[in-house]
C-alpha cells in the first residue's frame, strides 16, 4: 500500500506561513502599542511633575524667559500626549484589523486540517481493509491446502 499522501499539505504549509505571519505582525503591533501607552504615561508624569514644581504667587520669583519657557514646555507635553494617543487609537484599530485578519486564516487553515485528518482516516480504513483482504486470502490458501 502506498503512503499516505494528501494532496494539499502543500496548500496547508502555506496557510500555515501565513497565519504564523500574521501573528508576529500581531505581535510587533501589541509591542509598539504597548511602547506608545508607555511613553503617554512617562509624558503624564513628566507634566504632573513640571506643574507641581510651578511657582506659586508666594514662592520665589521667577524671569518672564523662565515663565515663558515652563509654559511651552507644558504645551510641547500636552500636544506629545494628545499626538500619542491619536497614535494609539490608531493603533488599537490596526490591531483589531489584524485580529480579525488572523482569525481568518486561523479558519482557512483548521478547514484544511480538517480535511487532511478525514483523509487520514479514510486511508487507515482503507489500509486496514486491505490487510483483513490479505489475511483472509492468505487464510483461505492454507485451508485450501
Amino acid at each position: 500500500m502506498k503512503a499516505f499522501r494528501f494532496p494539499l499539505e502543500t496548500l496547508l504549509k502555506v496557510r500555515r506561513l501565513r497565519e504564523e505571519q500574521a501573528r508576529l505582525e500581531l505581535a510587533a503591533l501589541v509591542q509598539a502599542l504597548h511602547r506608545n501607552r508607555q511613553a503617554v504615561i512617562t509624558a503624564e508624569a513628566r507634566r504632573f511633575q513640571v506643574a507641581q514644581t510651578w511657582p506659586t504667587p508666594a514662592g520665589p520669583a521667577i524671569s518672564g524667559q523662565d515663565y515663558q519657557l515652563a509654559q511651552k514646555f507644558l504645551v510641547a507635553l500636552k500636544l506629545s500626549i494628545d499626538d500619542l494617543k491619536r497614535h494609539i487609537a490608531l493603533q488599537e484599530k490596526e490591531i483589531l484589523e489584524k485580529q480579525q485578519a488572523l482569525q481568518k486564516l486561523l479558519q482557512e487553515r483548521k478547514v484544511l486540517e480538517t480535511l487532511r485528518e478525514k483523509k487520514f482516516t479514510q486511508y487507515r480504513w482503507e489500509v486496514a481493509r486491505e490487510i483483513q483482504r490479505e489475511a483472509d486470502e492468505n487464510a483461505l490458501l492454507r485451508l485450501g491446502r
